[in-house]
């Protein structure tokens, strides 16, 4: 493969830039109507000139609330699950460091941010990991960026959820010149070439903004801050980071006997996973295959400049981009019949933003209406008033005292008309609208009438929620995706010591101990030899376990507890430690009942028929 090319980076992003602009200029009207700037700003100042009401009356704020507040009362963890009965240890320990990273990086605060973003920013939202080295100097603590679809471009042609066919991923910043230094100390020359130096070898002259795209995606400095003057040490740049993939042989060295399936840089390296120096010695079960595998590399790029161009930092466990997408509703053959980002990726306000700013526009003219025929005036002869000036001020208020001339006629004050019964029509209409293009009905917003009942209104619900299934299934999806990935990465996050801890002495004292002679050093030996052949196995979400969800939250807890007492009451034998385990108590006392049941289940039954029976009398 040719050697990567600052050309081909520009060419790449601005070709994914035009395929996105349609989405970008969609998203950003999705993402204002979402958080209330519903009016274009002309018409607005016009009609607030004329001293009519503009009112913004926002539903589609409510309907992403109401969503993304499901999601987050029904937040679901991610876990370990065994492909095997042999396979049960090596997922409880998974999961437990699972839940350790998840806890230290608020990964669940992330996917609901990230989720919001979605349905708010036309449904595209990503999630990027990152090792913060600021308290842990050797391991790093695993931390997430959320990022919108403004920061990540891909290739046009990918069409898969999870990017695993896009051939590249473009992740964008601004960064000052200074930042830009504190991230390549030691390129401080590359980074002023990029920023000012020409582009060599092109017939047309490149100025450095070229990159930047000035009035395609993203406005320059200048225009970003017009009110503000810019000095030298103030201005940013465009800094990308280009993820591509790039073909290598790799060695897949296997031993059937020993039941070893390892992937190596080198077939030298390989020979030595199976105990060989040349591959005429390798047994009948052993063999090396060579496989064209692709490569996960980054390129850092400032103006016309490649700073750095290297493998991933995930690279090799993780063998995907690291950078996880999270898309709202999403059609993937809107995007490769149709070639619309716009059509194919869209969040709640999408479909909601017409009916909305009908509904705005609707109530303003009704209100405006209802002012004007409020006071519709005074019918008088010319110069009937004393005072004119005061009944322009003050004719409609109530008590006033107005005065005539003299021999006029007595003025009379024009009657109010009523609203048209149009606009009641089209005001009714545009709430069915909205609950109809949205399939967020009034009992999902907890909103009930007193002739309904509560078995039709958990239809209903139900109903609503099956059209939003799709959105939570892409949630689930990309929360799969992160759990591999944390999976991925858990060798450079732990030591065996830090994994020993994160597990604890009463549950390596319960699954590593064999016999009551154990010692407590052949305890913890056998357990670190466990979980250093499971830190250093690459295939493990291959294999052994399988990442999915986990349904922890206290609403599903109470679902399975009430599930599992309701089967208890029909008669069908559950043991009592299975009610206690999945009862919403302290796990404390949780231990406490359960040895509790145990030492009553173990302690010596009285003979049948023994009873309390007095002893019989002995006879002499």
């Amino acid at each position: 493969m040719k050697k990567l090319t600052i050309e081909k980076v520009i060419r790449n992003y601005r070709r994914a830039g035009r395929f996105s602009s349609r989405w970008r200029r969609e998203a950003e009207k999705d993402l204002k109507f979402t958080l209330g700037e519903q009016w274009e700003k002309e018409i607005k100042d016009k009609i607030e000139r004329q001293g009519r009401p503009a009112l913004t009356l926002n539903i589609i704020q409510s309907n992403v609330r109401l969503v993304t507040g499901t999601q987050r009362d029904a937040r679901s963890t991610i876990k370990a699950y065994p492909e095997g009965g042999e396979d049960e240890l090596t997922s409880e320990i998974v999961t437990k460091l699972l839940k350790n990273v998840i806890k230290r990086s608020k990964a669940e605060n992330v996917l609901s941010e990230c989720f919001d973003m979605a349905l708010s920013a036309r449904g595209k939202a990503f999630i990027e990991p990152y090792l913060d080295y600021t308290y842990d100097l050797l391991n790093g603590t695993l931390k997430f960026n959320v990022l919108d679809g403004w920061q990540v471009r891909f290739d046009p042609n990918s069409t898969k959820y999870d990017l695993s066919d896009a051939r590249y991923v473009i992740k964008e910043k601004m960064l000052s010149q200074e930042a830009l230094e504190e991230l390549f100390p030691d390129k401080k020359k590359q980074i002023e070439d990029g920023i000012n130096l020409p582009m060599p070898e092109d017939d047309e002259e490149i100025t450095s903004e070229d990159i930047l795209e000035s009035g395609e995606d993203m406005p320059d400095t200048a225009e970003m801050d017009k009110d503000l003057p810019i000095e030298d040490d103030e201005k940013i740049y465009k800094y990308i980071e280009y993820y591509y993939r790039k073909m290598s042989v790799h060695y897949l060295a296997i031993d059937a006997e020993r039941n070893i399936a390892q992937l190596m840089k080198t077939k030298k390296e390989a020979l030595g996973v199976l105990g060989a120096e040349k591959e005429s010695e390798l047994s009948g079960n052993q063999k090396i295959i060579a496989r064209n595998m692709p490569e996960i590399w980054k390129a850092c790029c400032v103006g016309r400049v490649i700073l750095d161009d290297s493998l991933s930092d995930a690279y090799p466990y993780w063998r995907s981009y690291p950078v996880i997408p999270m898309f709202g509703w999403y059609s993937a053959v809107g995007k490769r019949v149709l070639k619309r980002e716009d059509l194919a990726y869209q969040g709640i306000a999408s479909s909601l933003r017409d009916p909305q700013e009908e509904k705005n526009k609707r109530r303003s003219q009704s209100l405006h209406i209802v002012n004007s025929v409020a006071n519709r005036g005074w019918l008088t002869e010319e110069n009937t008033w004393v005072d004119k000036k005061k009944v322009e001020a003050y004719g409609a208020t109530p008590g006033v005292t107005l005065e005539y001339k003299a021999g006029k006629p007595v003025p009379q004050q024009l009657q109010p008309g009523a609203v048209p019964q149009s606009h009641i029509y089209f005001e009714e209409k545009s709430e069915e609208d909205i609950k109809l293009i949205s399939g967020i009905n009034p009992d999902l917003l907890a909103v009930q009438d007193k002739t309904t009942s509560g078995r039709a209104i958990a239809l209903r619900q139900q109903q609503g929620l099956k059209i939003l299934k799709p959105l939570f299934d892409n949630l689930v999806w990309t929360q799969e995706i992160l759990g591999k990935y944390i999976v991925s990465q858990l060798s450079e996050l732990y030591t065996v010591d830090k994994a020993l801890r994160v597990l604890g002495g009463e549950f390596i004292d319960k699954h590593f101990r064999q016999n009551d002679t154990d010692t407590a050093e052949l305890i913890q030996a056998q357990a670190s030899q466990f979980v250093q052949q499971l830190l250093n196995d690459p295939d493990l979400c291959n294999y052994d376990i399988a990442i999915g969800e986990g349904l922890e939250s206290p609403t599903e807890r109470y679902a399975q507890y009430s599930s599992l007492m309701e089967l208890a009451e029909r008669g069908i034998p559950i043991p009592p430690h299975v009610l206690v385990e999945y009862s919403d108590i302290p796990e404390s006392a949780k231990k406490d009942i359960v040895q509790a049941i145990q030492e009553a289940q173990e302690a010596p039954q009285p003979e049948p028929g023994a009873g309390n029976k007095p002893p019989a009398k002995q006879r002499r």
